[in-house]
């Protein structure tokens, strides 16, 4: 993935928000004649991802460093390895610091843990999905971070699937005063009519009868939402009886705890608001290892 010109603006902003009008420690105290070599060290054992966001944001800072990486991203690490090295002026890294170590934590923090997942589903055919749950404007990030660690995108936000919700159904059965189930019929044929998506509308549901509704009116993607494991069994027992059959998707109250549990239901795929929205950083420093003057 290259990053884009919104999301370079994004991590740009961040480094301004707290720089704002200068680094006051750094300008009183340090010589703009002094270099230092620094480290990127992890803390934690990892999967890494925000390589990128690291050398752009070095790059834009001050042209002269250089940053030469020993680890790429979607890669494992063990606590004490070293991620990467920088050297250049020492008051361009030292004001970098930080909101380079933002970055690369929580993107660190996210590939870990999606990693942890995979592994705990591990002999199931059964993707795992982050969700919408992201921090504002870190949606390509947080998303490639999730690839990094091997899952994959519900879906990137809501002009690339259509999904009909618990409150877009809702919607129509007051505005139209329908049953619920007609509503649902309302909405997903007229999804359907969408000459770009109509092929691939997913409906969230919450009991079996629903899941069977949807079947028949032929979506591409039944969203169980946080169904017990014991309907979501009946469900897939259902659905797999019909010729091209939609996908099933699990989505809510997922945790590392009963992931494989669900997985062993048979569901297709198991999408998860954790991996994102409350994720733990992944503990990094940046260490000078050598202070010379130019």
């Amino acid at each position: 993935m290259s990053l884009n010109a919104e999301t370079c603006g994004f991590i740009w902003d961040a480094y301004r928000e707290d720089l704002r009008d200068g680094d006051v420690t750094t300008d009183l105290s340090i010589d703009k004649k002094a270099w230092v070599k620094a480290d990127l060290v992890a803390k934690d054992d990892g999967v890494l991802s925000g390589q990128q966001v690291v050398t752009f944001l070095l790059s834009k800072v001050e042209g002269s460093i250089t940053y030469k990486k020993y680890k790429e991203d979607g890669t494992s690490f063990k606590a004490g390895e070293i991620l990467g090295s920088i050297e250049g002026p020492a008051w361009a890294i030292l004001q970098a610091e930080r909101t380079l170590l933002n970055f690369l934590q929580n993107l660190c923090g996210v590939a870990s843990l999606t990693k942890e997942y995979l592994i705990a589903v591990s002999g199931y055919d059964v993707d795992i999905l982050h969700t919408r749950k992201t921090m504002p404007l870190w949606r390509l990030l947080q998303s490639e971070a999730v690839a990094h660690g091997g899952g994959s995108a519900h879906r990137q936000g809501l002009y690339d699937q259509i999904l009909i919700k618990e409150n877009h159904l809702y919607a129509i059965m007051k505005s139209l005063e329908v049953s619920l189930p007609k509503a649902i019929e309302i909405a997903v044929q007229k999804c359907q009519k969408s000459p770009k998506l109509g092929q691939h509308v997913g409906l969230e549901v919450q009991n079996e009868e629903q899941a069977i509704l949807a079947k028949g009116l032929g979506v591409h993607v039944i969203l169980l939402d946080n169904m017990d494991v014991k309907k979501m069994i009946s469900v897939v027992q259902n659905v797999l009886k019909s010729k091209n059959r939609p996908l099933i998707e699990a989505s809510g109250g997922v945790t590392l705890k009963n992931v494989r549990e669900i997985a062993m239901t048979g569901v297709d795929r198991i999408s998860i608001g954790a991996l994102t929205h409350s994720v733990p950083a992944t503990d990094i420093s940046l260490l000078i290892q050598d202070f010379f003057n130019r």
